[in-house]
């Protein structure tokens, strides 16, 4: 804040006074919450519905009938490559079940007013996100290897985004608060 001087030439900061127009960053914070918690439910929400779905129907499918040895309504991918139906078992489980907890997480709207409690639901949706990356990549391939770099793309793709969120929060993020902070000095010194 910039140092003024006073009637009798002595220098001293300006308070902020208790207006609601000096609360504008508060408010501009919980409008961001508010509109990232819509972002964060959609992505949840879409999560649960992709796992629900692959859940019911999964890769490959079913048999259908009880001829060669194999039992109708038991999945093909179990049948054939089983670790690969288990890793895709787990995986899509877990990012189910963490989609929602997302959800109910986010009913709450008193979950997410402490920066603790919203890093806890940002590590939340990654382990969603990966989880939903790693049934992806055991339920659509047929070989290891092609299981490895579809994960490792996935993961390097998830880096670029959280890195390049940073560096935009970094960027833009900075610029906006020093501007909210310019408004509400100009403000306090139009006010003496």
């Amino acid at each position: 804040m910039a140092v003024q001087l006073n009637g009798n030439g002595q220098m001293f900061e300006p308070s902020i006074p208790n207006t609601p127009q000096h609360h504008h960053g508060c408010c501009r914070k919980e409008t961001w919450f508010e509109e990232m918690r819509g972002w964060i439910m959609v992505v949840a929400v879409l999560i649960a519905s992709v796992t629900y779905a692959s859940g019911l129907n999964p890769p490959g499918g079913f048999w259908q009938d009880d001829s060669d040895g194999h039992d109708a309504g038991v999945s093909i991918l179990h049948d054939k490559y089983n670790t690969r139906f288990t890793t895709f078992f787990y995986a899509n489980a877990s990012a189910f079940m963490t989609s929602l907890v997302i959800i109910i997480l986010l009913m709450n709207k008193k979950f997410y007013n402490n920066n603790i409690k919203v890093l806890i639901l940002n590590i939340s949706l990654v382990v969603g996100l990966m989880s939903l990356m790693i049934a992806y990549a055991a339920g659509s391939t047929r070989r290891f290897s092609t299981s490895l770099y579809v994960i490792a793309l996935a993961v390097g793709v998830m880096v670029f985004v959280l890195y390049s969120a940073n560096v935009m929060h970094a960027l833009f993020g900075r610029h906006h608060n020093d501007y909210s902070r310019r408004e509400i000095e100009a403000q306090s010194s139009n006010q003496n």
